[in-house]
This record gives C-alpha cells, sequence and structure tokens, in this order.
C-alpha cells in the first residue's frame, strides 16, 4: 500500500509533466508560426516526451491501486518572440 503523501507527490508530478507537455507545444506551434519547422518538431518530440513520463507515472499508480488524478493543467504562456 501507498501512502497518502506519495500518491499525492506523484500526481502532481503527473500534472507538472502535463503542464510542461502544454508549454513546449505552445513553443512548437509558435516555432511553426515563425517558419522555424527544425524548432517546432523538436519542441513536439519534448512535449511527446512529457506526456510519456505523465502516463509512466499513471501507470505506476495503476500497478499499486492507487487513482491517477489529473487536475486542471494551469495556462501555459503564448508568447515567445523569436528564436533568435
Amino acid at each position: 500500500m501507498m501512502t497518502e503523501k506519495l500518491q499525492t507527490a506523484l500526481n502532481d508530478q503527473l500534472n507538472a509533466e502535463l503542464w510542461s507537455s502544454n508549454l513546449y507545444l505552445s513553443i512548437a506551434f509558435h516555432m511553426e508560426k515563425m517558419g522555424y519547422n527544425g524548432l517546432c518538431c523538436k519542441f513536439k518530440k519534448m512535449a511527446q516526451k512529457e506526456t510519456d513520463d505523465a502516463c509512466e507515472i499513471a501507470s505506476y499508480l495503476a500497478k499499486k491501486g492507487c487513482d491517477a488524478k489529473i487536475d486542471k493543467i494551469n495556462v501555459v504562456p503564448t508568447d515567445w518572440g523569436t528564436a533568435v
């Protein structure tokens, strides 16, 4: 059995990973708009890695008989300026 404190910490991390994924997607979409397709691709891959990490945490919680709790994900910045 997992302690409540550990469950909370893992769920907090799961949600932090999802926020980071959204952050990287925000950057990727901006880079694509600016014509930096290589950077766009890189940031999309980084976003996927964060999502994968969140899924691994959720799977670990499930294996331990705990719930993965996705909370409200805070808004990420959208104004990134130039890549230079």
